[in-house]
């Protein structure tokens, strides 16, 4: 398990569990954690957590999902078109929406290639 998150409402908890060779996005009920279910069994790499109530922001190496409490992806992005050319996709990059305007998403990620005056550490 992990990369786990409470819902907004405190009802539920998702989180990452590797099944079948793949991490894949489980729930369960706050009061009932020893009911897990998976919700959506494609292979992820990371889970960012409740954009609302009912969706949750998960990625893979190519794409962010924005997965429905039914399971659905209800939207798929290409992290291309999120990064652009300037960012380099790593398993370790966070997602985070804006809760006032969740049509805004802050995305931490590593340069490809420094900007020009700065210097990159690692």
């Amino acid at each position: 398990m992990r990369q786990a998150f409470w819902s907004p409402d405190d009802s539920r908890v998702a989180y990452l569990n590797y099944q079948d060779q793949k991490w894949q996005l489980w729930t369960f009920a706050a009061g009932s954690p020893e009911r897990t279910a998976p919700l959506f069994v494609n292979s992820l790499t990371s889970l960012h957590g409740w954009t609302d109530a009912h969706t949750l922001l998960a990625s893979d190496m190519q794409n962010a999902y924005w997965i429905s409490d039914d399971g659905r992806p209800m939207q798929t992005v290409a992290l291309k078109d999120i990064y652009g050319q300037a960012f380099d996709v790593a398993g370790s990059d966070t997602f985070r929406v804006n809760p006032i305007n969740p049509d805004l998403v802050v995305v931490s990620a590593p340069y490809v290639k420094a900007p020009v005056g700065h210097r990159l550490t690692r």
